[in-house]
């Protein structure tokens, strides 16, 4: 494998695997594996020494550098790279913090209205008068808490969904939002979840993002200085289209929903055709240029389970195959 040499981003990662711990240094462009290290604790001391090797013997030069929120790792990125900016990593700072709420609020929510279903059938099915009076009122109680839940789901989406619409950082007209619009708009509904939900735990979490949120939006000086340049280079519109089929291709990959995912692309393939009929078909490099636009550590997910098959206790060793 060919070892990059300058890096627009260099990534810092780590996989547990039966308590054992396994460092990874990765460009998240190219997915290059820069620095893999088995070790039996994850300290700053490990983190520095395979930094230090891969920028002696690699010659990598990191221009800035996307990571979790890793105490052990930041100690290491603050000795040996302070000058430095840090994006915080989004996916494992707000969607992995949150996403596994909103899939447990949906489910009880889900629940509830099985449970008033069930509660209508039996009332309608009731023969005297005793019976469906008995019924009513567990029927009334089960949609009382049905609706309950419904309003929790309603309120912590709201905030969720609002939140996760800040990362997207190109608008529906092809256009860069404004960065400081977009901080106090996720300062703000960071301030309304922690007001509004009653869940102590998702405000704990919804704490814990207020912590780096400033270290959350560094994407978007780089996307700010990657569509400086492209303008240079596309027409003015043509970049519009080709930054928006970028960012909608993008919400695709991470739509779950298949119902939704069709509808995405449905859309996305909507403005490819504008695309390809106004270049040509000649516009990778662009699209090239915009993945430059790093926000979060996904190449984690990527080369997850190639790691995991890849270790070899049996033989008190690992390999990883490239």
């Amino acid at each position: 494998m060919i070892i990059i040499l300058f890096l627009r981003f260099l990534l810092l990662m780590k996989y547990i695997l039966n308590s054992v711990l396994i460092l990874i240094t990765c460009d998240p462009v190219s997915y290059a594996i820069l620095g893999i290290k088995l070790c039996p604790s994850c300290t700053s001391a490990e983190w520095k020494a395979m930094w230090e090797k891969i920028k002696v013997k690699s010659n990598v030069v990191p221009l800035y550098i996307t990571k979790d929120e890793g105490k052990q790792m930041e100690c290491a990125r603050k000795e040996l790279f302070p000058e430095l900016n840090v994006q915080s990593d989004s996916y494992h700072g707000v969607a992995h913090k949150l996403g596994l709420w909103h899939k447990r609020l949906e489910k009880i929510a889900y629940k509830k209205i099985e449970v008033e279903y069930k509660k209508e059938e039996l009332l309608l099915e009731s023969k005297t008068e005793t019976t469906s009076l008995k019924r009513k009122l567990e029927y009334e109680d089960a949609r009382s808490e049905c609706i309950i839940a419904l309003d929790i789901l309603e309120d912590f989406e709201f905030i969720y969904y609002n939140l996760l619409s800040c990362f997207e950082c190109i608008d529906s007209n092809g256009q860069l939002k404004d960065k400081e619009q977009i901080t106090e708009k996720f300062e703000a509904t960071l301030e309304l979840g922690i007001e509004c939900i009653k869940e102590k735990t998702i405000v704990k979490r919804l704490k814990s993002i207020c912590k780096i949120q400033k270290r959350l939006f560094y994407f978007y000086n780089i996307a700010r200085n990657i569509l400086k340049k492209l303008k240079t280079e596309t027409d003015s519109f043509v970049l519009e289209l080709i930054s928006l089929y970028w960012q909608i291709h993008k919400r695709y990959i991470k739509t779950k929903n298949n119902r939704t995912r069709q509808k995405i692309k449905l859309y996305k393939n909507t403005i490819l055709a504008d695309i390809k009929e106004l270049t040509g078909g000649n516009f990778e490099k662009t699209i090239k240029e915009l993945n430059n636009i790093i926000q979060s550590s996904s190449a984690i997910e990527c080369i997850n389970l190639h790691v995991l098959f890849t270790v070899n206790y049996t033989c008190k060793a690992w390999t990883l195959y490239a």
